[in-house]
């Protein structure tokens, strides 16, 4: 088995109530009832065509980063089957000339604008974080300095202050990377690339302020505080039922391809609802 295989296997089976990662927060975020099921009823997830591409260009980018890391010049055709390696698992059409090309562009326009000298890919960040608990978070990049990079795909490009407002996403990453390293992280950022009409890597950094440390200690802390008054509150329950993450979809889009919707044989009623409502 690869170590993104590996990793794949260890994704698929976090588990909150153990460790809170970065994941299940933002999961969390856009729907608490998706969450919540995914606790209590949990369902394979439902690969997308947008999903499987992201996987395979996060697989060719790190070769290409690895390659530059030792000072050579990348291997696309070795970037090329490590990403195709991510879709063994499913039969979902990618367009492979779209990664070839969104892994040449990062090798031309995002490889020289930072070091990356001594920097890590997947770093594995399971400890405890002191006002949280139990983490588990993997960043794609960590520079040697602490700078942390996430790697992307979307069809739209992100806000100037992407960076500095995603506490959720890389101010908890930035602090779980301090606790592990006892080193202050200078900065985090968004690496995306974007696959408009004329696709483009766009990069949105911000320092890591105190006050980003603090909302991101705050908002992570109440995601691991509404999982333990959940596993409380059902400790022997005949029936589970949610009282501390209730809050609906931000977009009703995000219940089509919801593996708990109930026209993908899932529980879930507040589909439906927003469903009609959206109609």
């Amino acid at each position: 088995m690869t170590d993104r295989a590996a990793q794949a296997v260890h994704l698929a089976h976090r588990d909150p109530r153990e460790r809170i990662s970065k994941s299940f927060m933002i999961g969390a975020d856009l729907c608490g009832w998706r969450a919540w099921y995914d606790i209590h009823d949990p369902k394979p997830f439902r690969m997308t065509e947008k999903v499987a591409f992201g996987k395979a260009v996060d697989a060719g980018v790190e070769l290409v980063i690895a390659a530059r890391r030792s000072g050579q010049e990348p291997d696309f055709a070795l970037s090329r089957r490590a990403a195709e390696a991510t879709a063994e698992d499913h039969a979902l059409p990618i367009d492979w000339a779209a990664v070839d090309a969104a892994l040449f562009a990062f090798h031309v326009d995002v490889i020289p604008q930072f070091d990356w000298a001594y920097c890590v890919t997947q770093q594995r960040l399971a400890l405890e974080i002191d006002g949280i608990g139990a983490v588990d978070g993997h960043p794609d990049v960590i520079l040697a300095d602490g700078t942390i990079l996430d790697v992307k795909t979307a069809a739209r490009s992100k806000a100037p202050n992407a960076a500095a407002t995603a506490y959720l996403e890389l101010g908890f990453y930035a602090l779980a990377y301090e606790a592990f390293s006892g080193s202050a992280s200078p900065r985090v950022g968004y690496v995306t690339w974007v696959r408009s009409r004329s696709p483009y890597w766009q990069v949105v950094t911000a320092p890591v302020t105190d006050r980003m440390r603090v909302i991101a200690r705050h908002l992570a802390s109440a995601k691991a505080r509404a999982v333990e008054a959940d596993a409380l509150l059902n400790e022997g329950a005949l029936a589970p039922a949610n009282s501390t993450l209730t809050n609906g979809p931000k977009f009703p889009g995000l219940c089509a391809d919801c593996s708990h919707a109930p026209w993908n044989l899932g529980a879930c009623a507040i589909a439906e609802e927003v469903s009609d409502a959206a109609a």
